[in-house]
């Protein structure tokens, strides 16, 4: 706790249509509850 850089974000807004670090498909974005969520469609079937 209180270490900068202890985890490193894959999927949000600065990731969105780039390729999935584990597969290689895009990063997509899905309208949710009044915000965004990003995924794999590849990796993470809805």
């Amino acid at each position: 706790f209180g270490q900068p850089g202890g985890y490193q974000t894959y999927l949000s807004k600065k990731t969105y249509d780039e390729p999935c670090t584990k597969c290689g498909y895009p990063i997509h974005r899905a309208a949710y509850l009044g915000g965004n969520v990003y995924f794999c469609e590849h990796c993470q079937q809805l």
